[in-house]
């Protein structure tokens, strides 16, 4: 409902994101992809909103890393260097 009103706040998305990431880790077989693909994908949308904010970073590295992707380190790494930046 939040994100129907409010579509353009990443932080809504990153919440989302991490809703799905909680969820990849409790459901099982196909349902594992089918959750790591929307944790992704919200999370990605958060970084279109506000690329410059490391906490979306973080949580896509983060989520990245869970579903073993080898993206998951370029995303942690941008995290830490945008942190440190800031």
């Amino acid at each position: 409902m939040a994100l129907k009103q409010q579509p353009a706040v990443s932080a809504l998305w990153h919440d989302l994101g991490v809703c799905y990431y909680h969820m990849m880790k409790v459901v099982e077989g196909h349902s594992v992809k089918v959750m790591a693909g929307k944790c992704i994908e919200s999370l990605k949308q958060a970084l279109m909103l506000d690329p410059n904010n490391h906490c979306h970073w973080n949580a896509l590295g983060v989520a990245t890393a869970h579903t073993g992707l080898s993206s998951a380190l370029f995303y942690l790494l941008y995290a830490v260097l945008s942190f440190i930046i800031n």
